[in-house]
């Protein structure tokens, strides 16, 4: 439910955005804007000057006028290069051209015009400014330049490892949904041309996409505008391409093989067993195709990719059959998208992109015993946005977006058997489950989303003001529809895998349904850009969410609103917009996402079903009883509010020269209202969980960024950051962590009797927030990012050499045991607490370094381009250990000390699997052709 305070400021907030004169409520995602500032060569201010702004891609043209303070703005301009031209009669034409418009971002012209006797022209080359003090949000935009010719991972995901304070690394549970500035790998908003892609149930990534296809990404970690919303943690803003006034394309073909790689030279830290891998001596190839230009010059353009990935994985066995099994992946990454130029003021553009990924072949049992247990998936999904941007008049501009986007998963099993159409069988004698797979069934999560944005661009008493406001209604849903194949699950004695024979003991048929919950999500904003002065810009705005959500019978389970303010200052202190002292401070709220819906679930998957006992003397299953599963026991709260958190942020920003950036920026954040879950039993011994805002949670975070970014230019680029910080708190899940749970129980261990008396301790004592306090596992004090390129002739040949590397402290992990739950009645309850011995984080693995490396070489020919790209990943090869095995701690030193307790103490700490290690040396070659 709503704050007390939520109604009051809603009725402010509505009042000021009606008072926004002309204001259509309507956000921009993929333009920028362009301001031309004339003056005379002593500096002054030149009014009524005639600028027109022409794409240099794509040939349209806008005009306008300088204001009395010498500026013309060209807003919601498309991103990409512009020549700029400002005449004035008695005065030099000025002509700079090369000037880049990025996302969200100002890009100021200086144009000096001199006097003149005579008509003339004086022609410069333009820049791509870095720093921006219209918007001083940590934000690290990368395009095409930066990235293509440079050893990276072909994937949005990887591009958004580049920005300070991100941490994506192996051993945080990262999984390619990266921390940032302290928020869970659940806090990040994924956005592909505006449209939100992020998956509706899990909070993480929920798509992939070509890699060709892409432009430019903006990630945006810390300062954000009232523009944005429902993320702790970063804004990825992927920006897909739309072609010019030129034909232009790309084919590539990219191969792999294992054979080339450097061996494993690891071993078992505990067995000192070898962990060197069986590598196979396949190639692998990546294909892929873009093409884009013109459909009618200067009016309607056309873009297209399409990326072809074949890729056999290393052979497996099963664990009973030693059957040998090896994955088939196929992927196919497809995007498309046309853009029109309706009248010099009017864009229009409509795009879908889809990625399908069959083959994929998963043991969900675990140490499957045959091929019939395994169970086939396939995954992927689709999206589709329109967008329009318009301006009317000289002060209005107004953008909408609509667009749906979709990811299914479908699982299967591998091979049918014909025994009992597939259903699995769980051998009594082993543990092991045959003949069938784990599910049968698909998961199913779209999500529609309508954006409009408006802006009023006005002069009130002296300075410039730039009102917007702006609707985000979205619609999400997360379907599920899990069942054991042929929906029966037998329990046997035993189960011979070659006769296809058991000794049968029950048999379970399901009754089952699929389970759909349901969430809605509406944000309203509003916001202004001002100067104060020549030297001090400012902007104010409030951001109004409200999100609900709703189970799979249709009760709600979740109704929260609440208000976000955000400001931003930037100071130039030299007065030539080169030098920024900046600052922000705002709140910003995480949405809950709809696993939390699910928490409430009433239709169960695998839980109701007819129980069979197998009667020897009928030889035959005879109906014994009925298991009809329940509802969810969870109560909802419906007075639970959306966790949030404030931040500050302060720091310095220099531009060097027309290319070149440099900033220092200091982040404070202190998460509030952090949703727990409460685990505990009632007075019948029934396990249950109640949601509430756990005021006893905490998590801050504190961080210091040093960045210096050189745009391509005089053939190089550099990108580079280092971030010290540190994340500290005892609450560093999403929706659920162990914090408060079972406040009434005792736990107990037979392992280490040291903890509590005898092994046994209150649960409260375990779970209790000193107890738990400490750091996550993604609390990296040290992390330091490089990325460039430098391109150079060797006669006929163009070459490129690009390099990335990578300096970070190691993961965090803690000294942890497991204890088990007893309940109300002194009994084992099968629930489990961990207890940490010196609270969660206590120690941290080795610092690590990467350093990868690429060459590109082309040769032009006829205006095509034609080359090959080799690189070396790790290239030094190191196998630093990255994720800790063991990390189960025993304390116990007197008395009889369990072998449990001798083992956690000589394993404790160590690296046991090949996982655990960086990944050795390995190799990419590309042969390319670009027109």
């Amino acid at each position: 439910m709503p704050h007390p305070v939520t109604k009051k400021w809603l009725l402010l907030f509505v009042t000021v955005v009606l008072l926004v004169p002309g204001m259509v409520l309507a956000q921009g995602f993929q333009t920028g804007t362009l301001a031309a500032v004339a003056k005379d060569q002593s500096g002054g201010a030149l009014p009524g000057v005639t600028v027109t702004v022409t794409s240099e891609e794509r040939g349209t043209q806008r005009t306008g006028v300088t204001d009395n303070a010498g500026t013309a703005r060209f807003p919601v301009l498309p991103i990409g290069f512009y020549r700029v031209e400002g005449a004035l009669s008695g005065f030099q034409t000025a002509t700079r051209k090369g000037n880049k418009v990025d996302s969200d971002r100002t890009t100021e012209v200086p144009m000096t015009m001199s006097l003149a006797a005579a008509s003339e022209t004086i022609t410069v080359t333009g820049q791509q400014p870095v720093v921006d003090r219209t918007n001083v949000s940590a934000n690290t935009q990368i395009s095409t330049k930066e990235y293509e010719r440079a050893p990276i991972g072909r994937s949005y995901q990887t591009l958004m490892t580049l920005a300070p304070g991100v941490i994506d690394q192996p051993g945080n549970g990262s999984g390619g949904n990266p921390q940032v500035h302290g928020a869970q790998n659940t806090g990040n908003v994924y956005l592909f041309d505006g449209l939100d892609a992020t998956d509706t149930t899990t909070g993480t990534f929920g798509s992939n996409l070509n890699f060709e296809s892409i432009q430019e990404v903006s990630v945006q970690t810390s300062g954000m505008s009232a523009e944005y919303g429902r993320a702790s943690g970063a804004v990825l803003n992927v920006i897909t391409k739309s072609g010019t006034n030129k034909f232009e394309g790309s084919l590539k073909s990219i191969q792999t093989n294992d054979g080339w790689n450097a061996p494993n030279t690891t071993s078992n830290q505990v067995t000192g067993a070898s962990l060197a891998r069986t590598r196979v001596r396949h190639n692998n190839y990546r294909y892929d195709a873009t093409l884009g230009g013109p459909l009618w010059k200067d009016h309607l353009w056309f873009f297209g990719a399409y990326e072809k990935v074949d890729t056999v994985t290393a052979a497996a066995t099963t664990t009973v059959s030693n059957e040998n099994y090896v994955q088939n992946q196929a992927l196919r990454l497809q995007n498309y998208r046309v853009t029109a130029q309706l009248t010099p003021t009017q864009t229009i553009w409509a795009k879908y992109d889809l990625d399908p990924f069959t083959g994929i072949i998963r043991d969900y049992w675990g140490a499957s015993p045959e091929l019939f247990s395994l169970t086939a998936q396939d995954q992927g999904g689709n999206r589709r946005a329109a967008q329009y941007s318009g301006i009317f008049g000289q002060n209005i501009t107004v953008e909408a977006l609509y667009g749906q986007s979709k990811s299914t998963i479908t699982v299967a099993p591998y091979i049918i058997s014909p025994l009992n159409n597939g259903a699995p069988h769980l051998s009594q004698a082993d543990g092991k489950y045959y003949n069938g797979a784990t599910f049968d069934g698909f998961v199913d999560r779209p999500r529609d989303q309508a954006v409009v944005a408006g802006s009023y661009f006005a002069t009130l008493g002296g300075n410039s003001h730039n009102f917007k406001a702006g609707v985000d209604w979205q619609s999400l849903k997360s379907s599920n529809f899990f069942r054991y194949p042929n929906s029966q699950l037998f329990i046997d004695s035993s189960f011979d895998y070659q006769t296809r024979t058991f000794e049968p003991l029950y048999r379970l048929d399901f009754i089952d349904a699929p389970s759909t919950s349901k969430g809605t999500i509406t944000s309203i904003y509003a916001r202004d850009k001002f100067d104060i002065g020549r030297r001090l810009f400012l902007e104010a705005g409030l951001r109004y969410e409200t999100e609900t959500s709703k189970n799979d019978i249709g009760d709600k389970v979740l109704d929260t609103s609440a208000i976000a303010p955000r400001f931003q200052a930037s100071y130039d202190l030299l007065g030539n917009g080169n030098t920024l002292l900046i600052g922000t401070a705002g709140r910003y709220y995480q949405s809950v996402i709809l696993n939390f819906a699910d928490q409430f679930a009433n239709v169960p998957q695998q839980g109701s079903y007819d129980l069979f006992i197998w009667d020897p003397a009928k030889k035959d299953y005879v109906f014994d009883s009925s298991v009809r599963a329940g509802g969810s026991s969870n109560q909802p709260n419906l007075d639970l509010n959306a966790t949030y958190l404030d931040e500050v942020t302060f720091g310095a920003q220099q531009q060097l020269g027309p290319t070149v950036g440099v900033g220092v920026r200091g982040i404070y954040r202190k998460w509030n209202d952090l949703i727990d879950d409460v685990a505990s039993f009632d007075a019948n011994n029934s396990f249950f969980q109640r949601y509430i805002n756990d005021s006893s949670a905490k998590r801050n975070y504190k961080g210091l960024e040093f960045t210096f970014e050189k745009r391509f230019s005089h053939n190089w680029n550099l990108l580079a950051n280092y971030t010290y910080s540190q994340t500290r708190g005892n609450h560093f899940g999403t929706i659920a962590t162990q914090l408060s749970d079972f406040p009434n129980q005792n736990c107990v261990t037979t392992v280490d009797r040291s903890i509590g008396t005898n092994g046994t301790i209150p649960c409260s004592q375990v779970n209790g927030s000193s107890s738990i306090d400490g750091r996550p596992t993604w609390d990296i004090p040290h992390l330091f990012n490089v990325l460039g390129a430098y391109a150079f002739n060797l006669g006929p040949v163009s070459l490129t050499a690009g390099g990335l590397g990578v300096y970070s402290s190691g993961n965090s992990f803690s000294k942890v045991r497991s204890l088990n739950v007893l309940n109300n009645a002194g009994a084992g309850s099968g629930k489990t607490s961990t207890y940490f011995y010196d609270g969660q984080g206590s120690d941290r693995g080795p610092n690590w370094w990467r350093i990868d490396s690429s060459l590109e070489a082309t040769y032009r020919i006829f205006g095509i381009e034609v080359g090959a790209k080799g690189e070396v990943l790790n290239i030094f090869n190191k196998e630093t250990p990255f994720v800790v095995s063991n990390t189960a701690y025993c304390a116990q030193t007197a008395g009889t000390v369990s072998a449990g307790c001798t083992t956690a103490v000589n394993t404790y700490g160590k690296y046991t699997s090949r996982g655990a290690f960086m990944t050795p040396r390995n190799f990419r070659l590309t042969a390319l052709l670009r027109f």
